[in-house]
Order: C-alpha cells, then sequence, then structure tokens
C-alpha cells in the first residue's frame, strides 16, 4: 500500500502544520507566476475564456506556475469540449434514429461524458472541484504590524 499522498511543504506552511521532522527532502520547488499568461493558440474562444478565468484563480490563491500551464491548457480544451457537445445534444437529443431505423444514443453524449470525466481529473489537480478546493488552504494575507502588536499585548 502507497499510504498518504505527500502534501508539498508550502501546503503545509499555509495550513500552520509544518514541522522540521516533516520537512520533505529534495522538493521540487516550481516558480509562481504572478501574470496570466497568454492561451494557447491551440485553444478556441469559449476555452480562452476558460482559461482566463482558471488562471485568474489560480493566481489569486498563489498557485499558478508556468510548469502547470500545460495541464491548465488541457483542462480548459476539456471544458471547452463538454459545453460543445452539450450545445451539440441541445439541438439533436441525446437519442436519434440510425439508418436502420433503430433508436441510438447520440455520439456527443459520449463525448460530453468523457470531456467531463478528463476535465473533472484534471481539475482535482488544481483545486478546482469543490471537494479539492477544500483540501488546498487559501493563501493568508500578511498581518499588519498593529494585529502583530494586538497579538503580543493578549
Amino acid at each position: 500500500m502507497r499510504g498518504r499522498k505527500t502534501i508539498p511543504t508550502a501546503i503545509k506552511e499555509l495550513k500552520g502544520t509544518l514541522e522540521k521532522s516533516r520537512v520533505l527532502e529534495n522538493e521540487m520547488k516550481v516558480s509562481v507566476i504572478n501574470e496570466i499568461p497568454e492561451p494557447s493558440e491551440d485553444l478556441n474562444e469559449e476555452g480562452r475564456k476558460i482559461w482566463e478565468n482558471v488562471c485568474h484563480e489560480l493566481k489569486r490563491n498563489g498557485i499558478l506556475s508556468t510548469v502547470d500551464l500545460d495541464l491548465v491548457e488541457s483542462y480548459c480544451q476539456e471544458m471547452a469540449m463538454y459545453k460543445h457537445a452539450t450545445r451539440q445534444l441541445k439541438n439533436k437529443g441525446a437519442v436519434y434514429k440510425s439508418q436502420s431505423g433503430y433508436p441510438m444514443i447520440n455520439p456527443w453524449q459520449t463525448i460530453r461524458n468523457q470531456a467531463l470525466k478528463s476535465a473533472t481529473n484534471i481539475g482535482q489537480l488544481f483545486g478546482i472541484t469543490p471537494s479539492a478546493r477544500a483540501r488546498i488552504p487559501q493563501q493568508q494575507q500578511p498581518a499588519s504590524k498593529l494585529e502583530i502588536l494586538k497579538k503580543k499585548i493578549s
């Protein structure tokens, strides 16, 4: 058995649970980006909107990194495909008649389901789903000098 997933040191720091004995050795450190990069030309208009929203939230939480941009792009492509497939199903219906007259499930149903499954799996890595979001601590604002003094007095 593999046991629990390893929690990065930065997350332990944010949670306030970091102990010297639990610091990971040789942990990969990535640089956080402070500006949202331009989306790839491979993304369609829908994917670009999703890119802006997702990158904005990742940046706001201090977890937007250059090494993750390809996965963010994959998430955006999958969600754009999901939305496209949903529109196709709305227009053509979930069931149609085949050439032989038998009812068949529209292939867009399978495409939509697979795109949502893939997007959910990728989204969990970034805390995009509600359950994954609960496991990622929010970045704390630094305390003001006044707040620090108040804590020392109490």
